[in-house]
């Protein structure tokens, strides 16, 4: 059975933009999980997960030209630049991995109760014992 990641070496989305509102961008990071580099605006959510050269390359807002300048560096790249690219977009796309993101809520939502101060004086050494464990938690979880 096949994945997404079985694509031919040369897949790669071009997601160019002029919306600043863009929050995310959430297509780039569906085909980063396929390990299929991005080429997309540098603009909004997008500049949160592409890193230039790395995952993928950054185009001028609203310049076909530089569109076009991207695409052909991707086309001529190597077999090795382009697995390369392959793979760091798809290690890019982990934290945005459904079970890491509702573990991140999760543990942000635990730290968030334990800041709730205590109303008794006794319970405030409690508080700041559960308060400095859930911070240790998130430090180990790279929250």
């Amino acid at each position: 059975r096949k994945t997404c990641r079985d694509l031919q070496p040369n897949e790669r989305l071009c997601f160019p933009h002029r919306r600043k509102g863009e929050s995310l961008g959430l297509v780039g990071i569906e085909a980063m999980a396929c390990g299929i580099p991005v080429i997309g605006s540098q603009i909004a959510g997008i500049k949160g997960y592409l890193v230039e050269g790395e995952n993928g390359y950054f185009t001028e807002v609203g310049n076909p030209y530089s569109i076009a300048e991207k695409l052909l560096e991707f086309a001529v790249s190597s077999k090795e630049n382009k697995k390369r690219l392959s793979d760091n977009a798809f290690h890019s796309a982990a934290p945005y991995d459904e079970e890491c993101v509702k573990n991140r809520w999760f543990l942000f939502y635990r730290v968030f109760q334990a800041e709730k101060p205590c109303s008794v004086s006794k319970d405030r050494d409690i508080y700041h014992t559960r308060n400095k464990v859930e911070k240790s938690t998130l430090q180990k979880s790279n929250f």
